[in-house]
């Protein structure tokens, strides 16, 4: 009798355990089908291990970043007060809302009046300009001129520029499509649109994170895939198309032409990075192999950059506040650069002349 009963135990644990190891073997392929292999890419993701592309010096040195009134006078006036004490600034940060819609690239002229000449003057005195953008074509849009853009949006939707046929996604700037980049009908079309800003001289975009958004819906539930013109495309695809497409773009315009990312880098979400052509971004959390470099600004200070010479990430920190090299427009409605304090001053300085190439930063 306890020889059977042994044996009937024997066969329920067995079954048990097949019975988990099956549960594991399922929850580990919708593991992969759902987070690894569409936001991740992996097997298929060799291709962004290679070498990054140098970025150019001009975005290296001190960016000002005006996202608060969103007006030319407003940039003006920061302008003035960084050249009144000495504070380096090489590139204006245009943010949202710019554009009559998004994303048409047209400027609106009642925040930026005589928009050609307006660009054209900052680029006389020396400045480079970057303009904010997202891969969106917008139905709707919160803070534009045109907030309601239906026509706009449909036009690119019947046309066949949007993948998975025009399927609409909200996000924190309002409701749209997403433009498709295997389509070179619609690059040629969203190039277009592009073309007036760039012909005045535009250095660069600021590529802001819609394109993790990328998705489709399966029976009712958001998937992270969706029909392209190529064929189906994961989340992690499309934002590889999003940063390579753009920036190899741009290149056929400005030779020095760069891009910059609000990059997710958490472990559960997208941990490495953008894609390789994240050339700059001062927001970027430190990665691992990143080197910590004192600088004789402070005990609180310290400036971080990238072991690979070739990524240029730059970042400053502050035990009270971040400092970053590209400067805050947002924070400066309260905190005028300007006024902080001496160590902060002498950074930003170093920074510079770290990125020219005039200073050697030794660790300490």
């Amino acid at each position: 009798m306890g020889t059977a009963s042994d044996s009937k135990k024997a066969t329920r644990l067995f079954r048990v355990l097949k019975v988990l190891a099956l549960l594991a073997l399922l929850c580990g392929l919708l593991l992969y089908l759902v987070v690894i292999l569409p936001f991740w890419g992996i097997p298929f993701n060799h291709s962004r291990h290679g070498l990054v592309p140098l970025t150019p010096p001009w975005a290296l040195e001190c960016w000002l970043w005006e996202d608060d009134v969103n007006m030319a006078a407003r940039v003006d006036e920061l302008l003035e007060g960084y050249a009144k004490y000495d504070l380096p600034v090489r590139t204006i940060l245009i943010d949202s809302p710019w554009s009559y819609r998004y994303n048409d690239f047209k400027v609106d002229e009642a925040r930026y009046p005589e928009p050609e000449k307006y660009f054209h003057h900052l680029k006389e005195q020396g400045y480079r300009v970057v303009l904010w953008m997202t891969c969106m074509v917008n139905s709707h849009s919160k803070d534009t001129r045109i907030p309601n853009s239906f026509r706009f949006f449909n036009q690119a939707r019947s046309k066949g520029y949007l993948a998975g046929n025009g399927y609409q996604w909200r996000w924190w700037k309002g409701r749209g499509g997403f433009i498709g980049y295997s389509n070179p009908d619609a690059m040629q079309w969203w190039h277009g649109l592009q073309k007036e800003v760039l012909d005045w001289g535009v250095d660069g975009w600021k590529l802001d994170g819609c394109d993790p958004f990328f998705s489709g819906k399966i029976c009712g539930i958001p998937a992270p895939f969706n029909r392209a013109h190529s064929g189906w495309m994961t989340t992690r695809q499309y934002m590889d198309h999003y940063a390579r497409d753009e920036y190899q773009h741009g290149l056929t315009r400005n030779p020095e032409f760069a891009v910059l990312f609000r990059a997710l880098d958490q472990p559960w979400s997208h941990p490495e990075g953008k894609s390789q052509f994240t050339l700059w971004h001062p927001e970027t959390h430190p990665k691992p192999e990143q080197t910590t470099l004192a600088v004789d600004s402070g005990p609180s200070l310290k400036l971080e950059f990238s072991g690979r010479r070739e990524l240029h990430i730059l970042r400053i920190h502050s035990q009270s506040k971040p400092a970053h090299v590209m400067l805050d427009g947002a924070a400066l409605a309260e905190h005028d650069s300007w006024q902080f304090d001496p160590a902060h001053h002498r950074l930003i300085i170093k920074t510079r002349e770290y990125a020219q190439g005039r200073y050697e930063i030794q660790s300490q």
